[in-house]
């Protein structure tokens, strides 16, 4: 059982509702679009090229730049909230 949100609310799912709720919001495809590829390199590299071009602008200072510079990217790690769940199987008792 967790906490839902500040309402006060609670949520109790087994784990196996839980991954089935979690596989549907993530099926959604409005908010959830499927990428061909992982795009976590190449945003470094993006953000990596605009850091240089502000050091060599003058826009930025080297230090303020290398600071900011990620050289180990990684994907975050995904969480759902209760309040999310909770509200998708409210939507299927609705239903």
């Amino acid at each position: 059982m967790k906490r839902a949100d500040k309402d006060g609310t609670g949520v109790v799912l087994n784990p196996a509702d839980y991954v089935a709720e979690c596989t549907r919001l993530l099926s959604n495809t409005t908010f959830c679009p499927k990428l061909d590829s992982d795009p976590t390199n190449k945003h470094g590299k993006l953000i990596s090229d605009k850091l240089e071009r502000g050091v060599s602008s003058g826009e930025i200072d080297s230090g303020t730049a290398k600071s900011l510079i990620v050289y180990s990217l990684y994907s975050a790690g995904l969480i759902f909230s209760p309040r999310s769940v909770k509200e998708g199987i409210q939507e299927d008792l609705n239903q």
